[in-house]
């Protein structure tokens, strides 16, 4: 830190601080409050009138329009009285801010407590490298122009609730040592994070991000807490090391109809994940290469998940790998619906006679899991055959229609070849006069085998319902 500047000697600080800096413990918060109306007024002025319209109508308080002409010869002449009380004889005044250009706090140190809450900045600032030795606080901030604070460190507590990023956001290579804290923040263009380092507790609590985020290589120390958090864009953790706690409970993904990318590869979890009630509308979560830990928690509900994707090979990948980590935490209910899930993209796979085997499990008994469809299959086996195979050709109609005890008999014959394996047709029926003509016998043997494999999805549906859990 040895490096980097005085924070008095540059002009656009001192205007944040025209009327005294933050040294307590505690906010100064009616010194704050003239600082900010200064630091407003002098951004205000270049603002066109529809645009300073449009920002309080989301909420923003902005002063008057006709402020910074009230007070722009106070505010000039007491910043430049500020820049030469605070620095050395031979300190040379520079000029005083433009607000129509670039803010400029490069490879500053700052030394005592930062607070920007509700401080408009209404070109792109700079604080690339900048030193911040006590907490920092931009609460309700807005960023109009691009927030770039790339290869920051942050000593102590750095606070973003509320804060509005309406272009840019570079946090890339930043360093948190102690917590730092975005809830409730809005980014709605480009969020950078990749290679950030978060020392400490991390909170994008209820974050809403309508952009691309990049997290990739980002390292969280302690728990990184994402609930509630909306990813309306594509989202990268990649190589991403999660040292506590991974909270993305309620977290949402993408927006129907927007397949963005979720990218979890290569990432380490090395304490449990939380991603229960976590919805992903347009894409799954890439988790190629991770390494998951035994305490992961996903959503076993169709509605957290998409039907419809682009790449269905990728999403049977995905749906493996966390299927296979469902399986090493003993949650076969879990297991089994992302191996639904696996199987039902493999029927969108490869050629007709690829897909041919899976959609046949699928629509017999839905993977595995139903009982009611091998049951209805096996209802309809007995009931169709026996009456169209043996009642309806049956020689003892000719004399009566209405004979039940040829349809019972019809019936009884359907339902001893399903169950076959119980002996039933040797023992009460004479095979060569029940069943005389040969495409009945076809039939007869067609349904034998059919009646196993329905059986055996029967016995796997009731395995995989009531297996111990």
């Amino acid at each position: 830190m040895a490096d980097l500047e005085p924070a008095n000697e540059n002009q656009w600080y001192v205007l944040m601080t025209l009327y005294g800096e933050q040294e307590g413990a505690e906010v100064d918060e009616e010194l704050h409050r003239r600082n900010r109306a200064a630091w407003n007024a002098w951004a205000c002025q270049a603002l066109p009138e529809d645009e300073r319209e449009r920002l309080i109508a989301k909420g923003f308080e902005l002063p008057e329009s006709v402020s910074w002409k009230n007070r722009q010869e106070e505010i000039k002449k007491l910043h430049n009285e500020e820049m030469t009380r605070r620095n050395d004889a031979g300190f040379s005044y520079p000029e005083f801010p433009d607000s129509t250009v670039e803010i400029d706090m490069r490879v500053l140190r700052f030394d005592l407590p930062f607070v920007a809450e509700k401080i408009l900045f209404p070109k792109t600032v700079r604080l690339q490298r900048a030193g911040f030795d006590r907490e920092a606080t931009f609460c309700n901030a807005l960023f109009v122009g691009a927030a770039v604070f790339t290869e920051a460190v942050f000593r102590e507590k750095a606070i973003f609730e509320n804060a509005i990023f309406e272009n840019r956001a570079l946090f890339a290579s930043i360093r948190f040592e102690e917590e730092a804290l975005f809830q409730w923040a809005a980014f709605s263009d480009k969020a950078v994070f990749r290679n950030a380092i978060f020392g400490s507790n991390a909170g994008f609590q209820n974050t809403n991000f309508r952009c691309f985020v990049d997290f990739a290589s980002a390292e969280f120390s302690e728990n990184a807490t994402f609930f509630d958090c909306k990813f309306m864009g594509s989202v990268s953790f990649h190589r991403v090391g999660f040292h506590g706690f991974a909270y993305f409970q309620e977290a949402k993904f993408g927006t129907q109809g927007n397949h963005a990318v979720i990218d979890f590869s290569q990432s380490q979890f090395l304490h449990s994940a939380g991603f229960y009630h976590a919805h992903f509308y347009g894409s799954y979560p890439e988790f190629s290469g991770a390494e998951l830990s035994d305490f992961m928690d996903f959503s076993a509900e169709p509605a957290h998940w998409p039907t419809v994707v682009p790449e269905p090979k990728d999403a049977k990948v995905s749906c493996g790998v966390i299927r296979h980590a469902m399986g090493r935490q003993g949650k076969p209910e879990e297991e089994h619906f992302f191996f639904r899930r696996e199987m039902g993209f493999a029927t969108q796979i490869g050629g007709v006679w690829q897909r041919l085997p899976y959609c046949l499990f699928r629509s017999f008994s839905d993977f595995g899991y139903s009982i009611e469809r091998p049951v209805s299959w096996l209802f309809w086996l007995w009931l169709v055959v026996g009456i169209f195979a043996f009642f309806l050709p049956s020689p003892a109609l000719r004399n009566c229609w209405h004979d039940w005890i040829v349809l019972v008999r019809s019936l009884a014959l359907s339902f001893s070849n399903i169950f076959n394996f119980l002996g039933l047709t040797k023992t009460y029926f004479d095979v060569a006069k029940d069943i005389p003509a040969g495409w009945q016998q076809l039939l007869a043997g067609i349904q034998s085998v059919a009646g196993v494999v329905f059986l055996f999805f029967l016995g796997l549906g009731l395995r995989t319902r009531f297996r111990l859990r």
